[in-house]
């Protein structure tokens, strides 16, 4: 017990070294507002009588968290710096609803992508707020796509700490959705990457701010 909580925490630790080092990297060559996360958030999923039935597979999901974490890597969104965090969503054939999502930190100790009913994805008691976008591609990409990302998940795939799309067999949340996109007949092609300092990433915003994706919902915790 002992050497796992050791485990944890040093992965916690490697976790913020990596988002100091990186935003030290990725210095704004202008300004970026991030207002402060300081609103408590609703006692319960259920206080957002969320519209499940309007969902499909292969909706994009994305977050605010109210963590360090989660601050941090708002930055790294250049034109939209609103969502820390990000999924792709698939209805099973029991309707339930899930969402694939790469992620680390002290909530991921094994550091392998995830796959979580959504309302533990959009728990109010992490979160400040979540929005679902649809693609416009071909019902049959999404499911290849979703078909790519259980894949991932089946294969326990890491997180990326170093952020570098080069290297696939690493993936952070950004980075995953796209290189599904990517692998289902480069649907990935309308997805325009961020750059600093040479060196090319995917933003969060970079997944919905374009012509082929379509706000569905949003939901701000009060």
């Amino acid at each position: 017990m002992v050497k796992s909580t050791w485990r944890h925490s040093a992965f916690g630790i490697c976790i913020t070294l990596s988002l100091i080092a990186l935003s030290f990297l990725f210095q704004p060559t202008k300004s970026i507002s991030i207002s402060p996360l300081l609103a408590k958030p609703a006692p319960a999923w259920t206080s957002v009588g969320f519209p499940d039935s309007l969902v499909q597979t292969g909706d994009l999901i994305v977050r605010t968290g109210t963590s360090f974490f989660s601050n941090e890597l708002r930055k790294f969104s250049r034109r939209d710096p609103t969502y820390s965090h990000c999924g792709w969503v698939v209805r099973d054939s029991s309707d339930r609803l899930w969402v694939y999502h790469a992620i680390g930190g002290t909530d991921n100790p094994d550091n392998s992508l995830r796959k979580d009913p959504i309302a533990r994805f959009c728990d109010a008691k992490d979160i400040r707020q979540f929005a679902l976008f649809r693609y416009s591609i071909p019902k049959q990409d999404k499911w290849h796509a979703t078909q790519i990302a259980d894949s991932l998940y089946q294969a326990r795939t890491p997180f990326d700490l170093s952020f570098d799309l080069q290297d696939d067999s690493e993936l952070y949340c950004a980075e995953f959705i796209w290189k599904i996109l990517k692998e289902t007949a480069n649907r990935a092609e309308f997805i325009s990457l961020s750059r600093l300092q040479d060196k090319d990433y995917v933003g969060i915003d970079d997944l919905y701010l374009h012509d082929h994706c379509t706000k569905i919902y949003e939901y701000a915790y009060h």
